[in-house]
């Protein structure tokens, strides 16, 4: 029915009217069925919105990398990627262009971030991705467990340096990581990270407090203020500082509607 001709006509019809939003169906078995009540729900959302970032093409980099260390296995970390998801979904329904990369193999997703960045014009980057902070010398045959073994770890690149090196005027929102520390020794070193890497906002947590994977946490937003010397802008670090506690997407919602205040 969904492929009969007049159904196509009219859609096709709906389709040019500008207050009519069509939601495609899902296609099972060869048969055009309803979607899904949360994909319904979400274009509700999206066209209920106050659309804060319209038009803008975001890249979101989510989610662990992992380095090998010998075929079989890894080292990896406890990212779950749910800040990231919830990030998504919101950045979507406020009429954003939104590509997510999940992460994978250290180097692979440095590379497939840089690319995607460099074959696509993005005006936003977020990474709340978990990108582990050492690679492994990875053997080539599957070390025997018959033995004491002892890892040699090296500092790994910095996806986030790179971009900003590569990227100076791309919009950078960056995650800092924490453990058993103060609200106002997070604070600071959110700000230190932002001013002495450039970014235009670092969202910080205590994973001690709020371990990975937790469905909710309390989160720490610093920007970077702006003030004009002449015709030159410069980063000052007196910045209103947002807190947010609740729900994973209670603090998307509060982290998308910051980036949308940096344009």
């Amino acid at each position: 029915m969904y492929e009969h001709p007049i159904v196509q006509k009219n859609l096709g019809l709906l389709v040019d009217e500008k207050y009519v939003t069509i939601i495609s169906p899902a296609i099972e078995e060869e048969k055009a069925k309803i979607a899904a009540t949360e994909r319904i729900v979400l274009e509700v959302e999206k066209a209920l919105s106050r659309k804060l970032l319209e038009g803008k093409q975001i890249l979101i980099a989510n989610g662990a990398t992992y380095s090998q260390i010998d075929p079989m296995r890894i080292i990896t970390n406890l990212g779950t990627g749910k800040t990231g998801v919830e990030i998504a979904r919101q950045a979507y329904i406020n009429g954003a262009e939104v590509v997510m990369l999940h992460g994978t193999e250290h180097n692979k997703s440095l590379s497939s971030v840089l690319s995607e960045l460099k074959n696509h014009a993005y005006d936003i980057f977020i990474c709340p991705a978990a990108i582990g902070d050492f690679v492994a010398e990875q053997s080539r045959e599957k070390i025997s467990s018959a033995k004491e073994l002892h890892l040699k770890l090296k500092p790994a690149k910095k996806l986030l340096q790179e971009v900003r090196s590569k990227y100076p005027k791309l919009k950078i929102v960056a995650f800092k990581a924490e453990t058993n520390k103060s609200k106002n020794q997070l604070i600071k070193i959110a700000k230190e990270f932002l001013r002495k890497n450039k970014f235009d906002l670092v969202v910080a947590n205590d994973v001690a407090k709020h371990p990975a994977g937790s469905d909710a946490s309390e989160m720490f937003i610093v920007s970077a203020k702006k003030t004009v010397a002449g015709k030159q802008f410069s980063p000052t670090f007196s910045q209103k500082v947002v807190a947010v506690k609740g729900s994973k997407a209670k603090i998307a919602e509060k982290i998308v509607w910051e980036t949308a205040r940096l344009f």
